[in-house]
């Protein structure tokens, strides 16, 4: 016997059939999916087989190409690399109005 996952409405507590993007009972539309054990979020796609980060619901695997959260995903390194451009760019324009004043 498996246990399959069961989805809830972060908003208003309801459980909500897989295939909704809406919840019934609040209307709040769903943007990712979030696993109670580990917190990962991510597309409902990734899910179909349990967390892809810790396992949850999962038959002892993890999805390739995903590790725990802190060492993240593909979705936490392209972040990491975003706030690391972000903060060079600070970085430039702050010397350039330094030299300007």
């Amino acid at each position: 016997m498996g246990v399959t996952a069961r989805f809830f409405c972060d908003s208003c507590g309801r459980e909500v059939p897989r295939n909704k993007v809406r919840c019934p009972g609040c209307g709040r539309f769903f943007s990712s999916v979030k696993c109670p054990k580990c917190g990962f979020e991510g597309e409902a796609v990734l899910f179909q087989k349990g967390c892809p980060s810790c396992g949850y619901l999962r038959a002892g695997r993890k999805a390739p190409g995903y590790g725990n959260l802190e060492s993240g995903g593909p979705s936490r390194i392209v972040l990491k690399i975003l706030t690391i451009l972000f903060s060079l760019i600070v970085l430039v324009l702050l010397i350039i109005l330094l030299r300007v004043f």
